[in-house]
């Protein structure tokens, strides 16, 4: 009898599959218990702690046991419930016209339900939880597998909390990890020094056995110890890197860190003509190497190609941009490059999705990454005005913005209902609902009437008509109201694709001219649309129900939008040559005194700058400003650095192992603060006890983290 090779898959699966004796001793009980003692199982864990091993197990378990499986990922589809229920039909072999909830409620035997990367299906969350599981047969395990802990709600929900069990995983113990590394044919001499820098962290495990597959001899791993290096997968992945089959395979892994997600035609055209890729001599193809990258253990496969773990991508280009900077340069701007020639070629969704492509480039610039929200706008869409979404976008408007407002808005909803965006959510059980929206006001069209009734239209029209006088054939824009339903104008998802509605309009627009961006608190965005290049404009600052609005703008007959591309393109592959030249010219040509403070003046002033960080004159007096850190950090003013480091250390803090709980903390109390800190925490789903511990562990490592950028010099 023949073999499948899901069978061969399934064997070498199980032999190297290590450790989770508990959780798997779980599943097996609670599988064969006559009455399931639980429904729904979930495992929670960073990426790389093994969530997809221990599911691909449960599978084999419940198999054996003669239970119906049925596995899925949520990195395969889009979050809404047409897409789920999709890939539900898939793996069970149905056809279209059946009704999958109606087959899963119906079956009478013991099932399981295994979905895995449960985070990418965060808009299904409520959908999940209210609708589609509680449909299932009391016969079901349903199992989800996901980077974070379930949300506070299905732990407040009386029924649910008695039918989940939760498990976080952990590092592997030692013996556990001994037994991995066994099982991938490390020798038993090198396990000491590797387990004591991996602590037991599967993802690392797992590169290091990779990593020694590459070698063509076994070498000592002596010089790989915690206090050489202190990021265990930095160091993992550029020993790895120093181990690829040739140098084209290093440019492809280095390609697939750069962008956000890397697939054959990108591979194809970023690399053409380096390392002798596509040359016949080499045979060496954009195939060979995709599929090289595709057997990597720590790329995720996706629906739309391939990315690293977050750990090894940041570790990659931090290795490329210290040993070869010019390379990392070119690298850059091949990609720039790429998206340019797709984005005049693609529309609609797809243009939207090069968009965010693109801006991925610039996400190690701290001042874009703490404006954009990268992750969980999949099920967002971008939509035309429909009549029935009048009263919502007026309500929105007089919620976040006052009357006065809600009746300008009135207005242009009559006038220019073409100039409006509504956003709505597909994964929402009422898609229809916008959950934000845009608004382009097209000044050129607005009549003496309408200025005097909107400030905004009247102070920019009264601006062009000084400054930039419109040609004919010429249009501005002014994007007058813009807003997240929820959140308003913080970083969120709603608020990210508005960001790249506006690009796109700059891209798209015939004629457009001169465009006007307004923002609360004008100096909270100061950094983020320096780095866009685009000025400020103070003089076309408006009032509406006491609330000011300062102005961005730009003129795109100065800087065309494909220049202005390349600009930004060009400031993140030179961004560390210029922040060192900004440094040596501020330390040679600066005269005033620097203020040598000690470790708790230091901290003290960390903590009132945070305070008042979108306060100008109250940074003006702090003694940070006359500190070695800002005077050698360089800039157009001391309280604007001073402002900038701070922002760009707390953004830092996202992706930081063991800290990154305290990022979002000290966003909506300092960057982006929330209404209280009340409020932020409920924002977060934290209880407010956590929130403050977090907090106050975020200020404590702003602080350290500042202060030895102060004394290194002196040291």
């Amino acid at each position: 009898m023949l073999s499948r090779i899901a069978d061969r898959l399934k064997k070498e699966r199980e032999q190297q599959m290590v450790g989770r004796s508990a959780e798997i001793t779980l599943f097996e009980n609670t599988l064969q218990s006559p009455e399931l003692p639980f429904l729904l199982l979930h495992l929670s864990g960073p990426d790389g702690i093994g969530k997809t091993t221990l599911l691909n197990n449960f599978k084999a378990i419940a198999e054996k046991v003669g239970a119906r499986t049925i596995a899925i990922d949520g990195r395969n589809g889009e979050p809404t419930p047409e897409a789920f229920a999709y890939l539900l039909r898939a793996m069970m072999g149905l056809s279209r016209e059946d009704d999958v909830l109606q087959v899963l409620g119906e079956f009478e035997g013991r099932q399981v339900l295994l979905i895995d990367s449960y985070e990418r299906l965060e808009p299904l969350d409520a959908w999940l939880r209210d609708v589609f599981i509680p449909q299932l047969s009391t016969e079901t395990l349903v199992v989800l597998a996901g980077t974070q802990p379930l949300s506070l709600t299905w732990r407040s929900d009386p029924g649910w909390r008695e039918l989940t069990h939760a498990v976080a995983l952990r590092n592997l113990n030692r013996e556990e990890s001994i037994q991995y590394l066994s099982s991938r044919g490390v020798p038993t001499t090198l396990h000491g020094n590797i387990l004591e820098f991996t602590h037991g962290y599967p993802l690392a495990l797992s590169l290091v056995a990779d990593m020694f597959d590459q070698k063509s001899e076994a070498q000592s791993m002596s010089e790989f110890a915690p206090e050489n290096s202190p990021h265990i997968v930095q160091v993992l992945v550029e020993r790895f890197i120093e181990q690829t089959p040739s140098p084209a395979f290093r440019s492809a892994l280095e390609v697939a860190s750069l962008v956000r997600i890397t697939n054959e035609p990108l591979l194809a055209e970023i690399l053409e003509g380096m390392d002798g890729i596509g040359a016949p001599e080499t045979g060496i193809t954009a195939h060979n190497l995709f599929q090289w990258l595709r057997g990597l253990s720590f790329m995720e496969a996706g629906p739309m190609g391939l990315s690293p773990h977050e750990m090894a991508r940041d570790a990659i280009l931090a290795d490329l941009r210290w040993r070869n900077g010019e390379r990392y340069a070119e690298l850059h701007r091949r990609a720039h490059n790429f998206y340019n020639r797709r984005l005049e070629i693609t529309q609609g969704s797809e243009q939207q999705r090069i968009l965010y492509d693109f801006i991925f480039l610039h996400r190690d610039s701290p001042i874009v990454r703490s404006a954009f929200q990268w992750q969980g706008g999949a099920s967002l869409q971008a939509t035309p005005l429909r009549t029935n979404d009048v009263e919502s976008l007026i309500e929105m408007v007089r919620d976040h913005e006052g009357e006065q407002a809600a009746r300008i808005a009135t207005m242009w909803l009559e006038e220019q209902p073409e100039g409006f965006t509504v956003f709505r959510d597909k994964g929402n059980s009422n898609s229809l609902e916008p959950v934000g929206f845009l608004f382009a006001l097209g000044l050129q069209k607005v009549t003496p009437a309408q200025a005097e009734t909107d400030p905004a239209a009247s102070a920019a029209l009264e601006f062009l008509r000084q400054n930039a006088p419109l040609r004919p054939g010429e249009v501005s824009t002014h994007f007058r109201f813009w807003m997240a339903r929820d959140t308003y104008h913080e970083v969120s998802p709603v608020q990210s694709l508005i960001m790249v509605q506006m690009v796109r309009h700059y891209l798209t627009t015939k004629g457009l001219a001169y465009t006007f961006f307004p923002v609360r608190q004008p100096e909270r965005w100061a950094s983020i649309f320096a780095y866009a290049e685009i000025p400020r404009l103070p003089e076309v600052d408006f009032h509406t129900d006491g609330i000011c609005y300062g102005i961005f703008g730009h003129d795109w007959r100065q800087i065309p939008p494909t220049t202005w591309l390349g600009i930004l393109a060009a400031k993140e592959s030179t961004a560390d040559v210029e922040n060192r030249q900004r440094a040596a010219t501020r330390m040679a040509t600066n005269t005033t005194p620097l203020l040598v403070l000690s470790e708790d003046d230091f901290a003290s002033a960390v903590r009132h700058a945070l305070r008042h960080l979108h306060d100008t004159e109250a940074l003006r007096s702090n003694p940070l400003t006359r500190s070695r850190l800002v005077q050698e950090a360089g800039g157009d003013s001391s309280t604007t650095t001073l402002a900038r480091l701070l922002v760009e250390t707390v953004s830092a803090l996202q992706n930081a192992p063991k800290l990154s709980r305290c990022y979002k903390p000290l966003y909506h109390t300092f960057v982006q603060p929330a209404p209280s800190q009340e409020r932020a925490a409920e924002l977060l789903d934290l209880p407010f006890s956590t929130f403050r511990r977090h907090l106050t562990e975020g200020v404590a490592e702003v602080t350290r983290h500042l202060w030895q950028q102060e004394i290194r010099e002196g040291e």
